[in-house]
């Protein structure tokens, strides 16, 4: 067994019920292209063998990369790179691949952020995280825990908890509960409607930032009282009170009178 590194964030998983959980819930195909972020032992690895059309497994950990190469052989193409660092365009000749992994807590966001903006090569993502990041991922309006990760995921996916993971299936034990979610990008519907993703994200971040203030007090830092004037949308509520749909349209209301001016200003 591998000893896990600290700075790396590694908690490998252990446990072969849970592994098979969730191969279960990813519920692979035929066709399917896999790409596993932190493949670690390849406990979630060996679940995919012989099942799915192709598997890629990404690890940034030298020993793990060489454990792998000489368990799976050349059943699984074992890629030595930092997942965040990689080109998932290396993909698209195999069409919509499936991201799957046991990752490391401290860089949920990106990884999350990094599938949101390649979400046309990917089908979806089923990863390990925090049980209270994937209920900020699926969070209502109205409540402390709706944030910028609710409102983006939310926007451009159907995301749903799978189910709750206990801290004991993994060496070293975390001290967190997890939860293991999808994010689905063939149902984000709402993508589509929004004008300009970096705009987009841009506005939900400057709001966000300053949640206990009303969106005007917020805005005018950065658009004109006349732009914001002609906007048909109640300014005097805060960000956190907001629907997705609804922060779609102030999105795209702004970007039309504005965007192109001052996007790079946010």
């Amino acid at each position: 067994m591998l000893k896990p590194v600290k700075y790396l964030g590694q908690h490998f998983l252990n446990d072969k019920n849970i592994a098979r959980k969730i191969a279960e819930a990813i519920n692979p195909q035929l066709d399917d292209v896999i790409v596993e972020i932190g493949a670690g032992e390849g406990f979630l690895t060996e679940q995919f063998v012989g099942k799915v059309r192709k598997i890629f497994a990404v690890e940034v950990d030298k020993r793990a990369v060489d454990f792998l190469r000489v368990r799976f052989e050349d059943k699984v193409e074992v890629l030595h790179n930092d997942f965040l660092k990689l080109n998932l365009k290396m993909f698209e000749s195999y069409g919509k691949i499936r991201l799957v992994g046991n990752i490391p807590y401290n860089i949920t966001s990106s990884i999350i952020f990094k599938a949101i903006e390649n979400r046309r090569l990917i089908k979806d993502l089923i990863i390990m995280v925090q049980l209270e990041v994937a209920l900020r991922i699926v969070s209502q309006p109205g409540v402390k825990d709706y944030s910028i990760l609710s409102v983006m995921c939310q926007a451009y996916s159907k995301p749903e908890i799978l189910f709750r993971v206990s801290r004991n299936v993994f060496y070293p034990r975390p001290n967190v509960t997890s939860a293991v979610i999808r994010l689905d990008f063939e149902r984000g519907e709402r993508a589509e409607r929004i004008s300009d993703d970096v705009f987009f994200r841009r506005v939900v971040k400057l709001v966000f930032n300053k949640r206990r203030k009303i969106l005007k007090n917020t805005l005018k830092e950065i658009f004109d009282e006349a732009i914001l004037s002609q906007l048909e949308f109640d300014l005097t509520r805060r960000p956190e009170q907001l629907t997705v749909d609804e922060f779609i349209d102030l999105s795209n209301s702004l970007y039309n009178l504005a965007g192109k001016i001052k996007v790079n200003d946010l």
